[in-house]
Formats: C-alpha cells, sequence, structure tokens
C-alpha cells in the first residue's frame, strides 16, 4: 500500500509596489502677435513672373546673337544659275498657286483620312506646272493628263510603277456600288432554283465536252 504524503510547499507572498513616475510637460506661453505687425508679401501673378523670365532669356539671346554676327567673317557667295531660276521663274507659280491646288486636291480626296492613297502630290504638281507653264499659255486651255505627256510615258516605259490596289484607287461611293453589286449577285446565285440551272449548264456542257472528245 503507497502512502502518499502531503507536502506543502510554503509560499511567500511577494508584493510589488509599482510606483508612478509622473511626467512633466513643459508648456509654452504662446506670445500673442498684432495682426498690425506681420508684414504681408506682396501678391504677383504667375503670368508677370514668367513675362520677366521670357524677356530676361530674350535678351539673353539677343546679346548672344549680336556677338556671333560681330564675329562672324562675311563671305559672298556665288551665284548659282539654278537656284535664280528657281527663285525667278518657279517659285513664284509653285508656292501661291500649285501647292494651295494641291492641298485643296488632297482634302477634295479625302488623303489626310487614309494612310495609304493613289494620289500622287508629284505627279499633281508636275501636271500643274506643264499645263500652267507662262511660255506656253495654250496648255491652259487644253489641259494635258501628265501621263499623257510624251516624256512622262517614255520615262514610265524605262521605270515602270507597281499597280495600285483598288483600295487605293476606287472611291467610297464607287467601292459601295462595286461591294453591293457582289453581294447581291451572291445572294441571287444561293437561292435554289438559281443552283439548280447553274447545276443543269454544268452538266449539259460536261456532256458536251465528252462528246467533243469521243
Amino acid at each position: 500500500m503507497e502512502i502518499f504524503k502531503e507536502c506543502v510547499c510554503p509560499t511567500e507572498q511577494i508584493s510589488v509596489d509599482i510606483s508612478t513616475t509622473q511626467v512633466s510637460k513643459e508648456t509654452e506661453d504662446l506670445e500673442e502677435i498684432d495682426k498690425d505687425e506681420l508684414i504681408e508679401d506682396e501678391f504677383v501673378p504667375h503670368n508677370k513672373i514668367w513675362q520677366e523670365i521670357s524677356d530676361q532669356f530674350d535678351e539673353q539671346r539677343r546679346q548672344i546673337e549680336q556677338y556671333r554676327l560681330s564675329k562672324a567673317a562675311e563671305c559672298e557667295v556665288p551665284l548659282n544659275p539654278a537656284v535664280e531660276f528657281l527663285e525667278k521663274s518657279v517659285f513664284p507659280l509653285l508656292i501661291p498657286h500649285i501647292l494651295v491646288a494641291t492641298v485643296n486636291k488632297a482634302n477634295e480626296l479625302e488623303c489626310t483620312e487614309h494612310q495609304k492613297s493613289a494620289f500622287n502630290s508629284i505627279d499633281f504638281i508636275a501636271e500643274m506646272l506643264w499645263n500652267l507653264n507662262p511660255k506656253h499659255p495654250e496648255r491652259k486651255t487644253k489641259w494635258t493628263y501628265i501621263f499623257d505627256v510624251k516624256w512622262a510615258n517614255k520615262w514610265l516605259k524605262d521605270h515602270p510603277r507597281p499597280f495600285y490596289p483598288f483600295s487605293w484607287i476606287w472611291s467610297k461611293d464607287y467601292a459601295a456600288t462595286k461591294i453591293q453589286a457582289a453581294m447581291r449577285g451572291h445572294w441571287v446565285r444561293c437561292r435554289k432554283d438559281v443552283q439548280e440551272m447553274r447545276q443543269f449548264w454544268k452538266t449539259l456542257a460536261k456532256e458536251k465536252k465528252t462528246e467533243a472528245k469521243n
């Protein structure tokens, strides 16, 4: 028989005194400032500041340009006959009339709305220069297409161009007409009676071809 001895352990009651530390906060007295003693900065608009910066930059650039011109050596550039011909004969006709007509033609053909177009501005300018030549006033009344000119035909024979796809050549209205015609033909050919008729003619053509061989 086992004897269980009750062990009584002496317990000591430990008391811990928690001392609270007082945190001292230093308070600063706020000094009241009289509103009359405050000095407010003058409000300057942003556009005025930007204008001053821009004026300073323009002044510095003007000084640099003057210094550069003062150091540049003056030299006479010999006249080029080709440049003189362009300035006196071609540009007076090209700039105010032909280039404006080219832009108007491009807008008329809606070239600015598409990435690719059949309109060739170089061909158009060449055609305008050929027909509006002041030395040949008769060409203005008898307008000639650029590809109907002899030297243009000769150039194209020696340097042929690739064919343009229909998407470059056809206008929107003409392309819509062609697409509608193709769809109407497709819908008609899908009809049962038309299919029977097409099959009949195919069979008849095949029989005639067989008889011709025999």
